[in-house]
């Protein structure tokens, strides 16, 4: 029972100091409650665009039959975290290329006044990241009572991360009463994420001190996947009069339909004295789990617009408010064994040691736009909205956490609008920039020893975000 105890303290101190990383953002989509590409945020008036799909109250207002695609044509994403693994040390990410992101349309239905269906495959985005770190070299790692002088060290860290959603949305929109619309949308959505971390950290000891130990070492290395389905579903109200135009929705929390994942996990720790009693301690830990039940969840929403029109100008400005997510399991391991040689009882920690977990506070995000009217052909456009993380810490740190973005982001657009009697063409430009100063290293190069695992004594690092995008909108008139 005693080595089932150190057993857990060790894994324990691994999974609490190497998370993962993740967007925890809810308006990172170019196509959101806050951009140009869709005048009044999408909540209280839809201007020319025939993106409509945010507030389906709206749909009441498109008077004629809509194609639309809208694509991000080229864009790069930079992710600096300086002494993200110590001193010396920065992480770097770097991505780029083109993202297709969404076709939509819409028609009236026959003998109907003012009942509209729309449908649509939305594509909000993707995060990719992957940095890797690694120091060699010469200098006191282990303690000098077996191995005197310096040794040789080597730390490596890679940590990788893809995710993605594909939205597929049907919605309605009717008139209740004179001024007064409302609308529903469903919305089918895949999540899929495939994160990855690895650390190896060893030390030769030195022949000097007399000692039949030839390496110290600590290796972690922790693989998930899965695939999530889920429903959501949305209500909307709009209204307007003359030039003012007012817009709610909620949006209800998802509903799981289905989804798998999978872990591949390998923890090995070799003739470490993390007590500094001439005690070795080594440990074998691993495990492959398949058709694991994924769990993902979107929280309710609620959000407001207002939309005023002048002579020439249109201002806007939308809200809103995200509400909190409880602590829950993306991926919960089975009771099999994972830590070896078997303890008899090892099998009943694996699921508390090695779950994937995620967890939201509450955001409350804001969007101020304009457009202006050059001619009846061209309308130029500019928003600015907040899009802050719904990250936060937690005390009970056990299993691996599925995001680590800290910052929150600020989000600029500006584009035009040009319009025919067949289609509009709308294109532009998008830059998103973050920053914190509180990002959690998950190790310090340099500081490696045996008391902190050769994973170094952990702080805050500071992190910068950067994105800028092309992106294109075509909305084809029937």
């Amino acid at each position: 029972m005693r080595v089932l105890k150190t057993n857990c303290l060790i894994i324990l101190l691994l999974t609490s100091r190497l998370l993962f990383a993740q967007d925890s953002h809810y308006w990172t989509s170019q196509y959101g409650p806050g951009g140009y590409f869709i005048p009044g945020a999408v909540v209280a008036n839809n201007g020319d665009s025939g993106v409509l799909f945010y507030n389906p109250a709206l749909l009441v207002y498109s008077k004629l039959n809509l194609l639309s695609a809208s694509a991000t044509i080229y864009n790069i994403d930079r992710i600096r975290i300086r002494e993200g693994a110590g001193p010396g040390f920065d992480l770097k990410s770097s991505t780029g290329g083109s993202v297709p992101l969404q076709a939509a349309g819409n028609f009236k239905l026959p003998f109907t006044k003012d009942f509209i269906i729309a449908y649509g495959i939305i594509q909000p985005g993707s995060f990719n990241f992957a940095t890797s770190q690694r120091r060699d070299e010469r200098f006191n790692v282990l303690n000098d009572s077996y191995s005197p002088g310096p040794e040789f060290f080597v730390g490596q860290l890679l940590r990788e991360n893809n995710s993605g959603e594909l939205h597929a949305m049907a919605s309605a929109g009717f008139r209740l009463f004179g001024n007064v619309t409302a609308g529903i949308t469903l919305e089918g959505i895949r999540k899929r994420q495939t994160s990855n971390l690895e650390y190896y950290g060893r030390a030769l000891v030195n022949p000097a001190g007399g000692s039949h130990i030839d390496l110290v070492g600590n290796d972690v290395s922790y693989y998930a996947t899965y695939t999530n389905y889920s429903l959501m579903s949305r209500i909307g109200l709009a209204w307007e009069k003359g030039p003012d135009h007012v817009g709610i929705t909620v949006s209800f929390p998802s509903i799981r339909i289905g989804g798998t994942g999978t872990l591949l996990v390998d923890n090995v720790v070799n003739n470490l004295d993390f007590s500094n009693t001439g005690h070795f301690f080594s440990l074998l830990g691993n495990t492959r789990q398949e058709n694991l039940r994924s769990t993902w969840k979107s929280p309710l929403s609620i959000a407001a617009g207002y939309t005023h029109d002048f002579l020439r100008w249109q201002l806007y400005g939308a809200a809103e408010y995200f509400a909190k997510i409880d602590p829950y399991n993306i991926l919960r391991p089975r009771n099999e064994f994972f830590l070896r040689p078997d303890t008899g009882n090892s099998n009943i920690i694996t699921p508390d040691l090695l779950q994937f977990t995620d967890a939201r506070r509450a955001v409350f995000n804001m969007a101020l736009g304009a457009s202006y009217k050059l001619s009846e052909k061209c309308r130029l456009y500019g928003s600015l909205r907040t899009d802050r993380t719904w990250w936060y810490k937690r005390s009970n740190n056990e299993g691996f956490v599925s995001n680590s973005s800290f910052w929150d982001i600020y989000h600029l657009q500006a584009g035009v609008n040009l319009r025919r009697s067949k289609f509009n063409l709308r294109t532009g430009l998008y830059a998103s920039f973050g920053r914190t100063d509180k990002y959690p290293q998950d190790v310090n190069l340099g500081n490696p020893n045996e008391e902190n695992f050769l994973l170094g004594e952990t702080g805050n690092a500071n992190a910068r975000y950067f994105s800028l995008g092309l992106m294109v909108s075509y909305i084809h008139n029937f």
